[in-house]
């Protein structure tokens, strides 16, 4: 299901969706003849394709439909404003999900409801049939198990959320008054008793998103067809022209992830030319992108090999903080309330599971918590905690959203508490999370609520770690009174998915306020390691922080400051952030002209999703900057 629903993906960056709605409307005229459609007739027209009951000449049209999304067309006027809030795609999805809804309530088993959704995205050239029935097979358990146990839930419920839209808030909109939750913050308390300040010199180790293809085939064959590549036993598609380069010994920039050899030489380069790290903090997604055939057992091989492997170069002394990555469960994006204990469906198997390969590094606490939510807090040292959150829950492909919306309230609200705790205990917090803040994958009311949490507790949280993106880039919080509050550090990836060069980052920390004094970036060049596969890469420093960008400090205030100056006095230094945003990428750099370089600098002003006010800021200032140079 979940490919089913990346339709969505495929009709991205089509300019004017509007035009898209109107030909729709048009097309779709002759199949009804009678009238213009609305949205119902349209949805009904694919739900009835889903069950192999269009006549030939629907079927006809539904194609003429999908093939015009697929091919740019200019200047066609809209015809009807009823069309504006929604789109194909919300109506693609609506409409697989009515046929399950459908089929749940007329009795149908889980396989007979699979092979619907499957016949939908096969007929609709969505995905190979292997794909889609993998995909289809994992996640309809846990679809029909919600329909079946949840009379709120809607299709509406589930496809608001999956295709929540960065720039539109009306984009296939959420209506269900069950989403819209507060959480309670508590006024300021006064440490008891302050810890002392310990002076020894602290060096954290930031590693993020290795996706480890334990399948992965060097000089395999990495354009394959599918969304991922590089794996045993994939073949070239029988439409391929010529023969592509195959993939890579060190990994490829194409869609393929982490060969073992590669992590397991990242985690060697650390620990032989960093030997003073104190801490590693690991943020997730450890599994591959091969969604539609993950298993138990897979996932638990990965994830055992990561942190031993980790334990065996780093030793016993070097303390391991891991936290979870939307890729660890299964299936991929899936994280259960702790209530739910069924078979094939929960989510409480990896909590354990985790919590026993994480032993080593947990306490008590920890591992009670870790059990129960798959997050914890632990003591790095007087003074010092660190809050690995669990913030998957609010991923906005986890079908759980729409079973218990107040699950993902459930984790701030444990925030809040480890927070205040902190906080009357004098300490100062790291959080790592996977998601960074502000971003499209996290429901709106999370990211509304956790920037509430971020300025309610400013001077607790000495600073954010986060994964997910593959990118090497910064968020800055800011209050209400727009003063810079907070940073929250992205650490780029271990993998090369999706056209990344690997990187991990060296943190140095202040002993007296657990900021962040410096961080450094290594890399290697992919293309220059794969002319040498018998040879170790050649890892460099890439940048400091503090230096590349002349930082008095990494503040929440410099780092607001250094964006103004990026788009206004020193605009070579932005030109040298793009190039690091892709870690000198062969691939992506040279294609980020000057709108990719303004979008960077928006998504580290954007930490509440749909908030555009920074945004549009850093746009003026650059117009207002390049029209007076021009003048």
């Amino acid at each position: 299901m979940g490919v089913v629903l990346s339709y969505h993906s495929k009709l991205s960056n089509r300019a004017g969706m509007m035009r898209v709605l109107v030909l729709v409307i048009t097309l779709l005229a002759s199949a009804f003849a009678s009238q213009l459609p609305t949205a119902d007739n349209v949805e009904e027209l694919v739900r009835t394709h889903a069950k192999h009951e269009l006549t030939e000449t629907e079927t006809q049209e539904i194609h003429k439909v999908l093939n015009f999304l697929r091919t740019p067309k200019q200047n066609i006027e809209p015809l009807n404003d009823a069309f504006i809030d929604s789109s194909i795609d919300c109506l693609v999805c609506q409409s697989a999900f009515a046929a399950v809804f459908e089929g749940v309530r007329n009795g149908q088993t889980d396989k007979e409801v699979t092979d619907v959704i499957v016949n939908l995205c096969i007929n609709l050239n969505i995905q190979s049939k292997h794909i889609c029935d993998g995909a289809v097979s994992l996640n309809i358990p846990i679809i029909t198990h919600i329909i079946r146990t949840t009379p709120e839930a809607t299709p509406r419920s589930f496809c608001g959320h999956v295709l929540q839209n960065a720039h539109n808030p009306n984009f296939c909109r959420v209506t269900d008054p069950r989403f819209e939750w507060q959480i309670n913050l508590p006024p300021p308390a006064t440490p008891s008793n302050p810890p002392p300040v310990d002076t020894k010199p602290l060096k954290i180790a930031f590693i993020t998103d290795a996706h480890i293809d334990p399948l992965y085939e060097a000089f395999g064959v990495a354009e394959c067809g599918e969304p991922t590549c590089c794996r045993k036993g994939q073949s070239l598609p029988q439409s391929t022209v010529g023969r592509p380069a195959p993939a890579g010994y060190w990994g490829d920039y194409r869609n393929c992830d982490t060969p073992l050899w590669a992590y397991d030489d990242l985690i060697d380069r650390v620990a032989e030319t960093h030997k003073d790290i104190d801490v590693v903090y690991y943020v997730g997604d450890t599994i591959d992108h091969f969604v539609w055939e993950t298993t138990y057992e897979l996932i638990n091989d990965v994830n055992r090999h990561l942190i031993k492997k980790m334990r065996s170069s780093f030793g016993d002394d070097v303390l391991v903080i891991p936290t979870l990555g939307n890729h660890e469960s299964q299936p991929t994006n899936q994280f259960a309330p702790s209530s739910v204990k069924g078979e094939y469906i929960n989510t409480t198997w990896l909590y354990d599971a985790l919590a026993e390969k994480w032993d080593h590094y947990l306490t008590e606490d920890a591992k009670v918590s870790m059990k129960d939510r798959g997050e914890f807090s632990i003591l790095v040292r007087p003074g010092l905690r660190v809050i690995s959150l669990n913030n998957n829950v609010a991923f906005t492909s986890n079908w759980w959203l729409a079973y218990d919306p107040l699950d993902a309230k459930r984790h701030l609200d444990w925030l809040v508490s480890e927070l205040s705790k902190a906080e009357r205990a004098g300490e100062k917090v790291h959080i790592i999370t996977h998601v960074p803040p502000g971003a499209r994958d996290l429901t709106f009311t999370w990211s509304r609520e956790y920037n509430r949490i971020v300025n309610r507790f400013s001077a607790t949280i000495a600073a954010e770690f986060n994964g997910h993106t593959h990118a090497d880039q910064f968020k800055v919080y800011e209050n209400s009174q727009g003063k810079p509050i907070n940073v929250a550090w992205g650490g780029g990836s271990a993998t090369t998915y999706t056209f990344y060069n690997l990187n991990y980052k060296i943190v140095e920390i202040n002993p007296a306020t657990y900021a962040p004094e410096n961080i450094e970036t290594y890399v290697y060049n992919l293309t220059e390691a794969n002319l040498r596969p018998n040879v170790r890469p050649h890892w460099f420093k890439l940048y400091d922080m503090k230096n590349t960008y002349s930082l008095p400090d990494l503040s929440a205030e410099s780092m607001n400051n250094l964006v103004r100056r990026m788009v206004t006095t020193d605009t070579h230094l932005l030109n040298i952030y793009a190039a690091f945003h892709f870690k000198l990428s062969d691939y992506r750099v040279p294609h980020c002209h000057m709108d990719c370089k303004l979008n960077q600098m928006c998504n580290i002003v954007t930490t509440v999703l749909w908030d555009s006010r920074r945004c549009e800021e850093i746009r003026r200032l650059h117009a207002q900057y390049s029209n007076r140079a021009l003048n």
